[in-house]
């Protein structure tokens, strides 16, 4: 199993920030079975996507480890234990590069490590919400819709379920039956010159067990008069079928378009 993650800035006398394992309790919802649990936690990894690469390590006793590695020098472990309730993520250790230090009691650590966790955990829920197996596929397929998103090289996507604060940069999967707003940008770099098109986004309502394809349409040379736009099809039956967009415009998710403008 390889899962990858977006790797931010440099690692270099980065300022700090505090660890505190994350417990999470799954109080709302029907009762869980401690195999349930176990599958969320695999399928929520399998959903975070960047260039840092996790490994299963191990997957036992109620216990799964796993092994992230950087390419150019970051690795670190973590236990994750879980019972029926939930599940914890337990530091284990890290090389030097992430700067994990002990002090009267409190651990530090670089705050992508954070950020990294934050995201897991983010996935993991999610997979609960969508009840999802250990394959990454929910348990009814009426509750979530399945959506890919297509596009240039030069185009990157990023999307944000219902009025929370859920977002992802993920390209495809499963989503929950809640308002979809898909938000892009193309750059191109021409001739010593920057050619931008978007941010932009679209936004619809998928229905139970349908699947989706976002398509990135560019009609006319970018910088020369060409406009783009998404367009959203139905193709569940192996057929295509328009999607009418919502006429609402998408809510201004300032963290998702800061991230495609970077």
């Amino acid at each position: 199993m390889a899962l990858v993650f977006m790797l931010g800035a440099s690692s270099t006398m980065a300022k700090l920030a505090t660890l505190v394992d994350p417990d999470i309790r799954f109080d709302d919802g029907p009762p869980a079975t401690a195999k349930q649990i176990h599958d969320y936690i695999i399928a929520g990894a399998d959903r975070y996507t960047g260039e840092v690469v996790y490994k299963l390590e191990s997957d036992s006793n109620n216990e799964i480890r796993l092994q992230l590695v950087q390419a150019r020098k970051h690795t670190f472990r973590v236990a994750i234990p879980y019972d029926a309730g939930g599940f914890q993520i337990k530091y284990l250790s890290s090389t030097s590069g992430l700067q994990y230090r002990e002090s009267d009691g409190e651990r530090q650590i670089h705050p992508n490590y954070i950020k990294w966790i934050n995201g897991l955990v983010k996935e993991i829920k999610m997979a609960h919400s969508l009840g999802l197996d250990v394959r990454g596929e929910p348990t009814d397929p009426k509750t979530a819709a399945y959506v890919t998103i297509a596009g240039p090289g030069s185009a990157r996507f990023a999307v944000a379920y219902g009025d929370g604060p859920y977002e992802s940069p993920q390209f495809s999967g499963y989503v929950p039956i809640k308002p979809l707003s898909i938000y892009g940008n193309s750059v191109l770099h021409m001739h010593n010159a920057i050619v931008s098109c978007g941010p932009i986004c679209v936004g619809f309502d998928p229905e139970g067990g349908r699947t989706y394809q976002v398509r990135w349409v560019e009609e006319g040379p970018l910088g020369n008069g060409g406009v783009c736009r998404m367009e959203v099809y139905d193709v569940s039956d192996g057929t295509e079928q328009f999607v009418l967009p919502r006429s609402a415009p998408c809510p201004e998710n300032k963290n998702l378009l800061q991230r495609l403008l970077d």
